[in-house]
């Protein structure tokens, strides 16, 4: 491989370096509280609204995207929240989101305070709302991923350089919905805790592809020129 062949390939694989990247990170705790009955660890993440204190509402973290911020730069990234949708009728739930005339929508809110998954004491009012940054409806109640668009809430993790107290799900905002036969409709995601890894909630951060910078486009200039100067050594030898 002679010197203008191997400049070429140099500028072909750092053409191809720029691509976008992406990585996950599994929530590193997750749990929901019954408004009445305080903290419910162990099981599927439960959502709901209620007049009478039933509701429920999710908390969830993702510590292990902290070490990752650092190396984000805003408005170079989109991040998305990935919850795996369950239907399950026993124990508190008797109607599933997305049943018949049973659509139901959820916030994504930032939690302000500490939490623990096992806390025995974690109770309704420690739920603290800070701004919301996205909502989802469930429409069909089959087991589905659902993947929620965050990337405001990451990009305010990024500037802060933690992801804090994580995110809250709630329906706090919305009217109580109720299925077909009067039963109130409880969104369900499978937690951390369940047993296959594959289906534990996750954030995917998707980094934009990085700009070509200037001086690469200057050193493919500086190929057509190498080119020019083959071609014309080419000719004299020729003559």
């Amino acid at each position: 491989m002679n010197k203008l062949q191997s400049l070429l390939l140099a500028s072909v694989t750092v053409g191809l370096s720029t691509n976008a990247a992406a990585v996950s990170f599994a929530a590193t705790a997750d749990t929901y509280i019954y408004e009445f009955l305080g903290n419910q660890p162990g099981g599927n993440v439960l959502v709901a609204n209620h007049e009478s204190n039933h509701g429920m509402r999710g908390l969830m973290d993702f510590d292990g995207l902290d070490a990752y911020l650092p190396s984000l730069t805003a408005g170079g990234f989109t991040a998305t929240l990935n919850l795996f949708s369950v239907c399950d009728t026993s124990g508190f739930v008797s109607a599933c989101a997305g049943e018949p005339n049973a659509a139901v929508t959820t916030d994504v809110l930032a939690q302000n305070g500490a939490w623990g998954e096992d806390d025995a004491g974690l109770a309704w009012s420690d739920i603290n709302e800070g701004g919301k940054y996205a909502d989802f409806t469930i429409s069909n109640a089959v087991d589905q991923w659902l993947s929620i668009d965050i990337t405001s809430l990451v990009e305010e993790w990024r500037s802060n350089g933690s992801t804090g107290d994580g995110i809250i799900l709630s329906q706090e905002a919305y009217p109580v919905v109720r299925n077909d036969a009067g039963s109130m409709a409880v969104a369900q995601f499978l937690s951390s805790d369940y047993a296959d890894a594959n289906f534990h909630p996750y954030v995917d951060v998707q980094v934009s592809a990085v700009p070509v910078p200037a001086a690469v486009w200057l050193f493919g200039s500086g190929l057509v020129g190498l080119v020019g100067v083959a071609r014309r050594r080419r000719q004299a030898v020729a003559a």
